[in-house]
């Protein structure tokens, strides 16, 4: 949202939707919980659809265009009600980083992906993507040298739909090592795949969002270079 040629590309047709949602505390860096219920239709419409008219909280007034409380109180027109506001921490985010701060903060969240993505496939005789990002996020498998001959070079085609089960105990065993380390933080995600007929059980894999801004190429391969160290502790490889 803040760059205006990735905005082009990752949200074409954004402008035909009615609502969507976005959570600056990700990728933005603004504290915890930030998220946000864009609108196209106004406020009113969000009132009718999910206002109970709680009439222990809300005592509204017939008359909006008074000066009472009831007027700007939107409680009721909020999923959440209560929360503490949002806007607040956004406000604040917004004002100390400026739109060309948040700019540059997503554009390296993006860049640091591609980048991470290409050095993957650098070593493509060690790792495999399990898609390629187009955001901030990388997902990809270790593949240590006892599975290569299994695993490669064709198994991960989508066509195939056949993603081999061992690599779910590698990526937890490598994850576990690299943490304890405490170097370097990792974690892992599987999905089920429910493209067919049949439903489609994708073994755990790597998962790391791109965020901080003072990741660089260095720490990008840092990251790597310990995956492969720990893969070869385990795996007892030369």
């Amino acid at each position: 949202m803040f760059c205006e040629n990735e905005r082009r590309v990752l949200l074409k047709g954004s402008e035909l939707a009615n609502s969507f949602t976005f959570n600056p505390h990700k990728m933005l860096g603004v504290p915890l919980q930030c998220s946000f219920l864009l609108v196209r239709d106004g406020l009113d419409e969000i009132r009718n659809r999910v206002a109970l008219k709680a009439n222990y909280l809300f005592h509204r007034s017939e008359d909006m265009d008074e000066d009472d409380p009831s007027s700007w109180d939107i409680g009721d027109s909020t999923v959440g009600c209560g929360r503490k506001p949002d806007s607040l921490k956004m406000w604040l985010s917004w004002r100390y980083y400026g739109t060309e701060g948040f700019s540059n903060r997503v554009s390296n969240a993006l860049l640091c992906a591609n980048r991470f993505s290409e050095l993957i496939k650098e070593r493509n005789d060690k790792y495999e993507l399990f898609r390629y990002p187009v955001s901030n996020l990388v997902s990809f498998w270790y593949i240590p040298k006892c599975l290569r001959s299994t695993c490669k070079p064709d198994i991960f085609t989508e066509s195939q739909k056949c993603y081999p089960e061992e690599l779910a105990e590698v990526t937890k065993k490598i994850c576990d090592l690299v943490n304890s380390k405490g170097e370097i933080l990792l974690d892992y995600a599987s999905v089920t795949l429910h493209e067919g007929e049949t439903p489609v059980r994708v073994p755990e894999f790597f998962r790391i969002p791109f965020n901080s801004p003072i990741v660089d190429e260095n720490y990008l391969e840092k990251i790597i270079n310990e995956i492969e160290v720990c893969g070869k502790e385990i795996y007892g490889e030369q």
